[in-house]
């Protein structure tokens, strides 16, 4: 049966009974098709959306925060959230949907059809102390061999930085003693050799601004270790959202 919509008048058209209570229904529906048709839009502008991003505190201080200044200043309406995780729990929520990007070092073994890995930045790790722990404990006997003489401050076992480091350290032969303190941020152990003292182990990036101020102490530069790629981890193209996309071009830029 087909009904009358319309009624035209000499001042125009109006809806008749029937009309208006289609209306009514599909009003809603129609209001909603509006609604995702301008967020798509502010999407696809990249005037909103959300990035969720698994780091290290290492990586997310010496190469992540200087790069998302570039995004951040380009894409002001994105919001952005750095999550601490371990990587191989962030691998798998990567793998599940819930974070949109994941950062570590390499290498890093995860294989699934659902992840992409994009290649970055070298970096390359070092022993420090500081000023006033050198002067005063370290000068006179600086030798490498006698290193387990004094306070350790390393990365926490069963990171992935950590298992990097033990790889480098075997290289060069060296057998390290149980570390006196271990950090699974690398803020909170460069605060803790700056205040009390000791010698730790970070990328060299991470500590560039208080070397060259003379806070800290490169040490050991006869060990050298090998530089390690930075591996950023996203969904396969077809899950990743443009602002994502737009991300990930800023990241692998050295």
């Amino acid at each position: 049966m087909v009904g009358r919509l319309f009624n035209r008048s000499k001042n125009g058209v109006e809806l008749t009974a029937e009309g208006a209570e289609l209306y009514n229904y599909i009003a809603s529906s129609i209001e909603t098709l509006n609604n995702a048709e301008a967020l798509f839009s502010k999407y696809k502008k990249l005037e909103d959306g959300e990035i969720a991003i698994a780091c290290g505190s290492t990586l997310a201080n010496a190469i992540l925060i200087k790069k998302i200044k570039k995004f951040v200043e380009k894409y002001p309406k994105i919001k952005i959230n750095i999550i601490n995780e371990k990587v191989t729990v962030g691998l798998k929520k990567l793998n599940e949907g819930v974070y949109d990007v994941i950062i570590t070092s390499l290498p890093c073994d995860f294989d699934s059809e659902r992840v992409e890995l994009h290649k970055t930045d070298l970096m390359e790790e070092c022993f420090f102390t500081s000023k006033e722990y050198y002067e005063s404990v370290m000068k006179k006997d600086k030798k490498l061999e006698h290193i387990n003489n004094y306070m350790t401050v390393f990365p926490s076992k069963g990171t992935n930085y950590r298992a990097i480091i033990d790889k480098e350290l075997k290289k060069s032969n060296m057998i390290l003693g149980e570390s006196n303190y271990e950090f699974s941020s690398a803020q909170s152990m460069v605060e803790f050799v700056e205040t009390i003292g000791g010698i730790g182990i970070i990328t060299v990036e991470y500590i560039k601004q208080k070397l060259k101020s003379g806070k800290l102490i490169k040490l050991y530069d006869e060990v050298k270790f090998e530089k390690t790629e930075v591996g950023i981890f996203t969904r396969n193209k077809k899950f990743v959202s443009r602002a994502t996309n737009e991300l990930i071009k800023i990241l692998v830029e050295n």
